[in-house]
């Protein structure tokens, strides 16, 4: 009888081992994901950045005269 609550113990902690390993094998996966998400947003932004940064140089160059548009 013991040995039988033993395996049967034993089978228990395989059981919750393995879904263990697949809680963190899920939770991997949606780490990757957000991080893929996080680094996509992250050169969104650094483009926009660079947009703003170039549009108020030309508002600059306009309130101070220097605009010209080329043929």
């Amino acid at each position: 009888m013991y040995v039988f609550i033993m395996l049967c113990g034993r089978l228990d902690l395989s059981k919750q081992l393995d879904s263990l390993h697949l809680q963190l094998h899920v939770i991997a996966e949606q780490r990757d994901d957000a991080l893929l998400q996080l680094s996509s947003a992250q050169e969104t932004i650094s483009s926009y950045a660079t947009s703003l940064s170039n549009l108020q140089m030309v508002l600059e160059q306009f309130q101070a005269g220097e605009f010209t548009t080329e043929p």
